[in-house]
């Protein structure tokens, strides 16, 4: 498999899977110099660079299966020149990006649905009620073959498995490693890609390997544990990081936050840094009443939300936020003597700045 995804965390060759692995420094830096040949100092953005650089390489170390991730939107993202596509797979839709997507979610899953033309098959995770309203109504999806959450397939989480069915069959796998219900959607929809690929006669693979799969499946920086210098510089304390930077992540992560502090009850704080452009008040919503501590921290090297608007934002949540100048400040503000679970998120970059840190 080679694979084009974005962002990264700690370095620039996580956006390039050429095989399996990432990308080897020697064979990104050829394939850059190949592309500023063909720039003719022509104008082109970061992301742009990089897509070009996985188009290089992908045709130069051809595998079974290119998979491409969207950067923004998808109507105009440069993913999107690909002409045949055996399928595209849309994610649940949610509020992000709206300066460039639009104000409301069915303009931004009209731009998301930007990557389905007229000949390929698309898979449709669980979506909200008026995007699934306006799938049944339109009339260019009853032309393509679909096969969508709810209607073709669904997911049921049961006693630390869970069980994925469709028209055809169902599999029972125990929940991957990644924590969190909405990682159970995930490995739902990988499944369901897997399948319709599958009924579709372009892929063959046995339920023991999707099963192995998902077993093995994980994803740097998404509720993920660090063990390493700040959990002992703190107690020994639990360290989670997550780079949710939207209302439904936050949402996703507050609810696995509480399952995880209800088998285990410890004193919970909050870290975070939110970009610029992001809605801070319905980011901040799904934490209240949580933590017992709240900790804003700017984000290096980005433009981020003012402490003052998250501090009044926090006050008409009824959360009490400290403001720290950095995220290393904001952890040494932390009292050492207690065993506490700290939870860093709100941006990739904040919880790249943390893995270095640690």
């Amino acid at each position: 498999v080679n694979a084009l995804i974005s962002p990264h965390l700690l370095r620039i060759n996580e956006r390039i899977v050429i095989k399996n692995n990432f990308v080897k420094d020697k064979i990104l830096i050829d394939a850059l110099n190949r592309c500023d040949n063909q720039l003719n100092r022509n104008e082109i953005t970061f992301f742009e660079v990089i897509t070009a650089c996985g188009f290089d390489l992908f045709s130069q170390f051809p595998a079974d299966w290119n998979i491409l991730e969207v950067g923004l939107g998808g109507r105009y993202d440069s993913t999107n020149v690909i002409p045949k596509k055996n399928v595209a797979v849309i994610t649940p839709i949610s509020f992000d990006h709206e300066n460039y997507l639009g104000e409301d979610i069915l303009s931004i899953a009209k731009e998301k649905f930007g990557i389905v033309n007229k000949a390929t098959p698309v898979v449709i995770g669980k979506q909200k009620k008026e995007i699934v309203e306006y799938i049944s109504k339109n009339k260019f999806f009853k032309k393509n073959k679909i096969f969508m959450y709810d209607k073709h397939w669904v997911v049921k989480e049961s006693q630390g498995k869970f069980i994925y069915e469709d028209e055809k069959d169902s599999i029972e796998i125990r929940a991957p490693h990644m924590i969190g219900s909405h990682q159970i959607m995930n490995a739902g929809l990988s499944i369901a890609t897997l399948r319709f690929l599958k009924k579709n006669n372009d892929l063959r693979i046995e339920d023991q390997i999707i099963k192995k799969g998902i077993m093995n499946a994980k994803l740097l920086g998404r509720l993920e544990i660090l063990k390493g210098r700040i959990s002992k510089k703190l107690n020994n304390s639990e360290i989670w990081i997550d780079g949710c930077h939207n209302p439904s992540g936050a949402n996703a992560i507050a609810k696995a936050m509480k399952s995880i502090n209800s088998k285990d009850t410890k004193k919970m704080i909050l870290i975070f840094g939110l970009a610029h452009e992001k809605k801070i008040k319905e980011f901040m919503e799904p934490f209240k009443g949580m933590f017992d501590a709240t900790i804003y921290v700017p984000l290096q090297n980005r433009k981020y939300v003012r402490p003052e608007e998250i501090i009044k934002n926090g006050k008409e949540l009824e959360l009490d936020i400290i403001f720290e100048p950095s995220l290393q400040e904001g952890l040494n503000s932390i009292d050492k003597s207690q065993d506490l679970r700290v939870l860093i998120c709100g941006s990739l970059s904040l919880v790249a700045e943390a893995k270095k840190i640690n």
